[in-house]
């Protein structure tokens, strides 16, 4: 109905602003959720999933991005589980990817990846 129309468009997320990260290395943490990083190291990136006793992240909240020069790689800390049907690195410069808590130490990881 026109009500609930207008309810979702006063609720609609507002898009992420974009941040840099020129590091060959990035440690997540719970404050790069709200941002769509791109990743501009020529080398690539190699992004720590840290364990829920290092850094809490919320369940549910979702990191978004891309290597713009070079290959990004996922490194799980130990105790953590990275769920995905392909490897940890995405697929070439400008790939993209979504990481997603889905519960304590637990991750989702999709888009553009190598195959395995």
């Amino acid at each position: 109905d026109h009500e609930t129309r207008i309810d979702a468009l006063e609720t609609a997320p507002t898009p992420a602003p974009i941040q840099t990260e020129a590091d060959a290395t990035h440690d997540l943490v719970a404050a790069d959720a709200a941002f769509y990083t791109r990743y501009t190291n020529a080398a690539g990136c190699v992004i720590a999933v840290p364990l829920e006793a290092t850094e809490s992240i919320p369940v549910g909240k979702e990191f978004h991005g891309n290597g713009t020069l070079g290959q990004i790689e996922f490194d799980p800390e130990g105790g953590v589980t990275v769920n995905t049907a392909h490897t940890l690195f995405t697929r070439a410069a400008m790939s993209v990817f979504t990481l997603k808590k889905i519960a304590t130490n637990e991750w989702d990881l999709f888009d553009d990846f190598e195959p395995a």
